[in-house]
């Protein structure tokens, strides 16, 4: 069957996710200043509540394939130490919250620009993106800023869709509003659990991308494997040779 759409996850795939630290550390900051604002003035425990408020949110994560909001993964930090979480100053500590990314963009994956040029004069490119602090308001801004965005043509973020990979609907939400079947999409990622298992069991075809963690590439299940976007030709080569099989 003709692929028609490649959907590519975001972290660890277009973003480098170990390049988040100015901005993760800008996060702590702005938290720890409210709190202090607010009559809580030692670091530690407000560093500490963003510790157990962000292992909740992993566990709910794994445990439930959703993603809490960064307004409810704030709420829960602040609550954690006493604090209520509402109003117009909330609301703006959210906003520098969430748009941390944007003050400070992680770095794209090496060639990565080269890769959706090739890729998007071919097929129709979506996103689908677990989020965490970073909202997908937040990242349409860094695509921008990169001058990616004319790229893609959709996106499914945790965030806004309320479910996350490998839920099926993280998938087919995009799919449907393109007009295609799993089997009419490929999707590239770099995480065997929820990228790699969760399309397969729609039934679409899948990448490994190993540009920057190659942790699933010996026990992965999927049919190829890219080790950098400047591989993408090939990529391409083996998708069109799929479709003539």
């Amino acid at each position: 069957m003709k692929t028609r759409v490649v959907s590519i996850d975001l972290w660890g795939t277009i973003f480098d996710p170990n390049g988040e630290i100015s901005a993760a550390h800008l996060r702590r900051r702005l938290v720890r200043e409210y709190a202090a604002k607010h009559g809580m003035t030692d670091a530690d425990v407000v560093d500490n509540a963003y510790e157990t408020a962000g292992k909740h949110f992993y566990d709910t994560y794994y445990t439930k394939s959703i993603t809490l909001t960064s307004r409810e993964r704030l709420a829960h930090q602040l609550g954690i130490i006493g604090l209520e979480p509402s109003g117009d100053e909330f609301d703006l500590l959210l906003s520098k919250v969430e748009d941390a990314i944007v003050d400070y963009p992680p770095p794209l994956a090496q060639n990565v620009r080269a890769g959706l040029a090739a890729l998007a004069d071919r097929y129709r490119l979506a996103v689908i993106s677990d989020t965490g602090f970073s909202p997908g308001r937040a990242i349409r801004k860094v695509f921008q800023m990169y001058d990616i965005a004319r790229y893609f043509t959709d996106y499914s973020f945790s965030d806004e869709n309320r479910k996350s990979k490998p839920d099926p609907y993280a998938f087919t939400s995009v799919l449907d509003r393109l007009g295609a079947t799993p089997a009419e999409s490929l999707h590239i990622g770099d995480t065997e659990p929820t990228d790699i298992v969760g399309a397969k069991r729609l039934g679409a075809r899948t990448c490994l991308y190993v540009g920057i963690s190659d942790t699933y590439l010996n026990n992965t299940i999927a049919e190829f494997v890219l080790r950098d976007w400047s591989e993408t030709a090939g990529l391409i080569e083996h998708i069109e040779n799929g479709q003539r099989d």
